[in-house]
């Protein structure tokens, strides 16, 4: 099976929840570095979105706190920002948002730098090998299916029962729904936890001020940059003081430090 075009996103018209179970290893060096969050995906005929359940709650939180106030009114009071309120007390360790842009056939993403959020698009483009082997998964049939995403190859297993070309993270395209998918080294698995039905998908967006449109090259110049500044001198930069210790920022730093490993190669 060659490319897949996104075209083949668009059918019924039926908003969907679907769970992920990630497990991913940030230090390739040491197994005892694996982490583990829920992802999201939100699917309908003009939406397919991707992201952590937890950040999902955190952004919801977020744009309650900023309903009736602006980070510039915030900094000319000369209040602190109490990290826990601002995120309704939700710390998503995954930032990255990819939505699958179903009409021009490409992703567009979001990912942090510092305290500032980038969005760039790359083209939408996988190349299947479809497998004959079958394997039930969560009480679904499901077919195996191989490809390469972002320099790392991947086995994925999908199921016709649930006729949704989709899935998480980049993929998208086989004629099922994706139950399972991991790379050929272990470091990254994705599987299936829940999946149901809604009347409406409802996304927090952020403002279109507060999204820096760049391209993945000065995205990774940002992130570089803000990898050797601290939470607290970003948002001093900004006027604003964030109540979050010494201790903890010291504690990020060290965890920063063992990333080592981005599921994204190239």
């Amino acid at each position: 099976m060659g490319l897949v075009s996104l075209s083949l996103f668009a059918q019924g018209h039926k908003s969907y929840e679907i769970i992920y179970d990630f497990s991913y290893q940030p230090d390739s060096t040491d197994p005892g570095s694996r982490r583990q969050e829920d992802m999201v995906l939100f699917r309908n005929d003009s939406i397919s979105l991707f992201q952590s359940w937890i950040k999902y709650k955190s952004d919801s939180a977020m744009k309650a706190y900023f309903k009736n106030k602006t980070v510039e009114s915030i900094a000319s009071s000369g209040q602190g920002i109490d990290s826990n309120q601002l995120t309704g007390g939700y710390h998503p360790k995954i930032s990255v948002v990819i939505k699958k842009d179903f009409e021009n056939h490409k992703f567009i993403i979001q990912k942090q730098a510092g305290v500032d959020t980038y969005q760039y698009e790359e083209p939408a483009d996988l190349d299947w090998q479809i497998q004959t082997d079958i394997l039930t998964i969560n009480g679904y049939a499901c077919q195996k299916a191989t490809t390469r995403v972002s320099g790392r190859n991947y086995a994925v297993w999908f199921t016709p029962e649930i006729p949704i070309a989709d899935g998480p993270f980049k993929f998208f395209g086989l004629p099922g729904l994706i139950v399972q998918a991991a790379d050929t080294k272990g470091f990254f698995q994705f599987k299936l936890k829940g999946f149901k039905e809604v009347d409406q998908t409802v996304i927090p967006q952020l403002p279109t001020r507060q999204v820096i449109a760049t391209t993945k090259e000065k995205y990774e110049r940002a992130q570089a940059h803000a990898a050797h500044m601290g939470i607290n001198d970003m948002f001093k930069t900004r006027g604003i003081r964030i109540e979050i210790s010494e201790e903890d920022e010291r504690a990020m730093r060290r965890r920063d430090k063992k990333d080592n490993n981005p599921i994204e190669l190239e």
